[in-house]
């Protein structure tokens, strides 16, 4: 039996190694939002609506997130969920399925596609800070508003760093 950080170490390897090939069914999508409980709402390749779930391997391991792509087995039985998410596509598997002319004509943007699937923003932030020791690269909260910092702040605090 495998621990978690080893499962989680085969499928991060796997998600940025491999070049996948839609086969037996499968279809690109776009994700257009999250419904919860792991369920996406894509944009599958006829242009209409689905619900596709996320299988437990990704799970607290790659990100998904609106405008990303993924590869979709189908689900016949589901009545509400039509498929299960197969792979993340990355950047390099966009630009792998578009040499081989597998990309479909409904994705094809004007503006520069290298902003989907970029890997930075797939997985998860890491536990530690960066090398310098700042937090820059952390992700920021869009639901939170930013600290909120004053002039005066600033102004008070050298004016205390002259009189020493």
């Amino acid at each position: 039996m495998s621990t978690k950080t080893t499962k989680k170490k085969h499928v991060t390897r796997e998600t940025l190694e491999t070049d996948f090939i839609p086969q037996n069914g499968q279809f690109i999508a776009k994700v257009v939002g999250a419904r919860g409980a792991n369920l996406h709402e894509v944009l599958g390749q006829d242009g209409q609506p689905t619900i596709v779930s996320m299988p437990n391997k990704f799970r607290k391991t790659v990100w998904i997130k609106r405008d990303c792509f993924v590869l979709v087995d189908p689900i016949e039985e589901g009545n509400k969920v039509r498929g299960e998410i197969a792979a993340v596509l990355l950047a390099d598997n966009i630009q792998f399925l578009k040499q081989r002319n597998l990309w479909p004509d409904l994705f094809t943007e004007s503006k520069g596609d290298a902003s989907y699937g970029d890997v930075e923003s797939m997985m998860p932030p890491a536990d530690s800070e960066g090398e310098d020791g700042s937090s820059d690269d952390l992700v920021c909260n869009p639901n939170r508003p930013p600290p909120a910092t004053t002039p005066s702040d600033s102004s008070s605090s050298d004016d205390s760093g002259q009189d020493a």
